[in-house]
């Protein structure tokens, strides 16, 4: 029996070692697959040689950035920069708009 978890413990250092060496495209790939349902997530860590685990992982990473892809949230009210506003700033901005707009 000890045996047979000696070979299990190495099945599973295998598959951490092989899920570290995936590149990031097949990571994208192994998550976009497990999203579609297309095949079972058993069915996707064997033909990947990883653990059910890693594929659930790449399955909630690819559903979060779809999340945030899709989400209606305010992102134009969102801060860009700050400009800090000087009298001489002021003075350039006004006499811009002096001779660009024609106003007074």
């Amino acid at each position: 029996m000890s045996n047979n978890h000696s070979t299990t413990s190495s099945t599973s250092i295998q598959q951490n070692a092989t899920a570290k060496q995936i590149k990031q495209i097949t990571r994208q790939r192994i998550g976009v697959s497990a999203l579609a349902d297309k095949e079972s997530i058993s069915s996707l860590s064997r033909q990947r040689d990883t653990s059910r685990k890693f594929v659930y992982a790449q399955k909630d990473i690819a559903s979060s950035a779809l999340d945030d892809a899709f989400s209606e949230s305010e992102k134009d009210s969102d801060v860009l920069f700050y400009i800090p506003v000087t009298k001489e700033w002021l003075r350039q901005v006004a006499l811009s708009l002096i001779l660009i707009c024609h106003s007074s």
